[in-house]
């Protein structure tokens, strides 16, 4: 059975969301449709991209990815709604530069989907269910769709660091208000040594002297520092609301200074884009 996701910021609350599934349910029966988050914050592209980016992997091949976000803030001329194919995986969606965000350094194609961004709503989402529906069959892109050259692009923060102190940033704070940086582990762990070290957001400090494995390591109300399942350096106040509480929000910058003797000859370092930028137009 054909799966389709949904990852937008329609919410729960009207009728969008169960007017766009009716519409799946009627013209494409044969879908499975599972959402994937409903509850992006409007327009919020750095947000819908971070679900869904950690996630899409897990689903299986020939799965295809509607994105309902549309919010678009760059100085870039968008093509409107594109069709991208990367590995067994179809994404749909406002060209605004999620899908580079989602994707990284991962090969895809590009497809226009010829949908007049001009148009009705109502013609627009006719538009996207028969596309949606042709996917569905086993039909492939390019009998229906034209490739297109390119897609807005969007670089992704990346951390920089000397023997002394790492600095990156605040990519995502999930429901539980834990705090999510952009600070992998294999970065981290060239430097750490055995050394303690501080993590520094706006004017808290927060001193630990190991990375933890759970949040009940940690006293209730106490900091928690880990690597979540992805990778990447979380901070939390277990039992609590630590994004609240220290006053931070996304693309906030986060510092991790260490103490002790430095296991890295003195240099800066600035880790590479997994994203080229796309000059403006």
């Amino acid at each position: 059975m054909p799966i389709v996701t949904l990852t937008t910021d329609w919410g729960n609350k009207d009728y969008y969301l169960a007017s766009f599934k009716g519409m799946l349910a009627t013209h494409c029966p044969e879908v499975h449709v599972i959402d994937i988050s409903n509850e992006v914050n409007h327009f919020d592209i750095l947000q819908a991209s971070f679900i869904l980016k950690n996630c899409f992997e897990k689903f299986p091949a020939g799965t295809i990815h509607y994105i309902g976000v549309n919010g678009n803030e760059t100085r870039q001329k968008s093509a409107g709604y594109l069709l991208i194919s990367s590995g067994d995986h179809f994404f749909l969606g406002y060209d605004n530069g999620i899908f580079s965000l989602t994707l990284d350094d991962r090969d895809f194609k590009i497809y226009n989907t010829g949908i007049d961004v001009h148009a009705p709503q109502a013609d627009i989402n006719d538009r996207i269910i028969e596309i949606i529906s042709t996917l569905a069959k086993g039909i492939p892109a390019e009998s229906f769709c034209k490739q297109a050259e390119d897609m807005i692009r969007v670089n992704n923060s990346t951390p920089s660091f000397d023997q002394d102190s790492i600095r990156g940033s605040i990519v995502y704070i999930d429901s539980f208000q834990n705090i999510i940086s952009n600070i992998s582990e294999s970065v981290f762990n060239e430097i750490v040594g055995t050394r303690n070290f501080s993590i520094i957001l706006r004017n808290h400090i927060c001193k630990f002297k190991k990375v933890m494995r759970h949040y009940a390591d940690a006293e209730t109300g106490e900091p928690v520092c880990l690597f979540n399942e992805k990778g990447f350096l979380e901070l939390a106040l277990n039992g609590s609301n630590a994004a609240g509480l220290l006053g931070v929000k996304v693309m906030d910058n986060i510092r991790i200074e260490f103490q002790g003797i430095p296991s890295l000859p003195r240099k800066e370092r600035v880790l590479p884009s997994n994203v080229k930028a796309l000059s403006e137009n």
